[in-house]
């Protein structure tokens, strides 16, 4: 199963649903406290503000608040790596005991 998928913006407009949105409008108490602690937000106003976009996220507070949200950045390059090792450790039982690719059957 892959994790949900949502861009952080997706074509500029502060109206758009995106992955962090959704998640900082679904946060319980604690985890909105753990938010607000991670980016040194004194209320829970500053969470709002953000959701609606009259407020952004500083480059300084982005690591924190998505490492509290269990959110992390990766390359494109990356995924696309981990995608094809995926598909050949799925389809190649001799590529999964490095002992390199199946042939076509």
């Amino acid at each position: 199963m892959n994790p949900d998928e949502a861009p952080i913006r997706m074509h500029g407009g502060h109206d758009e649903e995106t992955l962090v949105r959704r998640l900082l409008r679904s946060l319980d108490k604690a985890k909105r406290l753990a938010v607000m602690q991670a980016c040194g937000w004194e209320d829970e106003s500053s969470i709002s503000q953000v959701i609606s976009g009259r407020a952004g996220i500083k480059l300084e507070q982005l690591d924190a608040l998505l490492g509290v949200l269990g959110l992390s950045i990766q390359e494109d390059e990356y995924m696309d790596y981990l995608r094809k090792g995926n598909t050949i450790g799925a389809n190649c039982c001799r590529a999964s005991a490095s002992l390199g690719y199946c042939r076509a059957r």
